[in-house]
């Protein structure tokens, strides 16, 4: 006997949820980016996040004083202001962190060298960057 035409398979099923799970992603990663831009403070923010999520595309892991050497010239930043955008970046789901153990394999305390990477959510914010406002060597267009 025949299923009727209505229903969905399992794996149909799991590709529709996915295919709803990322467009809910984009749609809140888009309204977090375009979310405000009028200040020139957010516009910088925005230019850093962007250049940090660059960086971290690589794949490896990487330390924010390691981000910083190497944040184009035209968007240096203070290790403190790169270290909160990349706490917020956490907290919005962009980036995950690792702590650096210690010489025996240890987990140290906070406060310690955390290794940042992006994650999904985090690739997707820079496709959005790279579609509403790539970085420009000047920073002004």
């Amino acid at each position: 006997m025949m299923p009727a035409p209505f229903l969905l398979s399992l794996a149909q099923q799991v590709r529709a949820a996915g295919l709803a799970a990322q467009q809910a992603r984009a749609e809140r990663v888009r309204g977090q980016i375009t979310a405000a831009r009028s200040t020139p403070a957010v516009v910088r923010a925005n230019r850093l996040r962007h250049a940090l999520l660059a960086l971290l595309a690589d794949g490896r892991t990487h330390t924010a004083r390691g981000l910083a050497e190497r944040m184009p010239a035209h968007l240096r930043a203070g290790l403190s202001a790169l270290s909160g955008l990349l706490q917020n970046m956490r907290e919005r789901g962009w980036t995950a962190t690792d702590t650096a153990p210690d010489r025996r394999g240890l987990r140290v305390g906070q406060g310690r060298a955390h290794h940042y990477c992006i994650t999904l959510l985090g690739r997707e914010a820079l496709a959005e960057f790279e579609r509403t406002s790539p970085l420009s060597p000047t920073g002004d267009h």
